[in-house]
């Protein structure tokens, strides 16, 4: 119950803040969303690793960088597939990405789901751990877009520490077109990907559900 509190306590405060930083300056909106990007990457990674979702935005910087000396190949994650009563009608991140790669002659490597699907970003840094083990790489470049990228980075921090993996993970922010830092907030795109982010990690912050088992794995 108290866990249920503090949680809901934590919602009302990053909606309060919210509701301040609207009521400021652009650049309170800006700082925050600032707060959210993290690109730390370096040329000479062994692979770069395409989280789940967006897929034009981040097969886009994925090839830039593999075809700019950061990467040797591409990884993709395999999120989890549409219901199997609309699987022939949907066509998925997963399918389109691969699609853009083919379009542009990139070879690529699927890490698979060990459950046909990863539902977050634990599962997909859990998901690379088990294929490390039989691929090991010295340093890998996780893409994704820029306001997921402190989450992401998070994530696999928390799983990798606790798998004791040695490879070093590196972030890449993929920059959408629509929305940016700058302008997020004048857009409905842009309000639901920044205002949703800061709930998501404080929830990644204090939910550790998800990577329980790891070690065993």
């Amino acid at each position: 119950m108290q866990k249920k509190h503090f949680f809901y306590w934590i919602l009302l405060f990053f909606t309060a803040i919210i509701l301040v930083m609207f009521s400021i300056h652009p650049f309170i909106l800006r700082s925050y969303a600032d707060f959210f990007t993290i690109n730390n990457y370096e040329k000479g990674a062994d692979a770069t690793l395409i989280l789940g979702g967006s897929a034009d935005t981040r097969a886009k910087k994925a090839i830039e960088l593999y075809r700019n000396g950061y990467a040797r190949e591409i990884l993709i994650t395999q999120p989890k597939p549409p219901i199997k009563e609309y699987e022939n009608l949907i066509v998925s991140d997963f399918v389109n990405i691969k699609q853009i790669l083919k379009y542009e002659k990139v070879n690529y490597t699927v890490v698979k789901d060990i459950n046909g699907g990863a539902k977050s970003t634990f599962d997909e840094a859990r998901d690379l751990i088990i294929f490390l083990k039989k691929h090991p790489l010295d340093r890998v470049i996780i893409v994704t877009d820029n306001f997921h990228t402190r989450r992401a980075k998070y994530a696999f921090d928390k799983i990798f520490e606790e798998s004791e993996c040695k490879t070093i993970i590196q972030i890449a922010g993929a920059q959408n077109q629509v929305y940016n830092e700058n302008n997020w907030w004048e857009t409905e795109r842009g309000l639901n990907a920044y205002v949703s982010e800061g709930f998501k990690y404080a929830i990644y912050l204090i939910n550790d559900n998800n990577i329980e088992g790891i070690k065993s794995e």
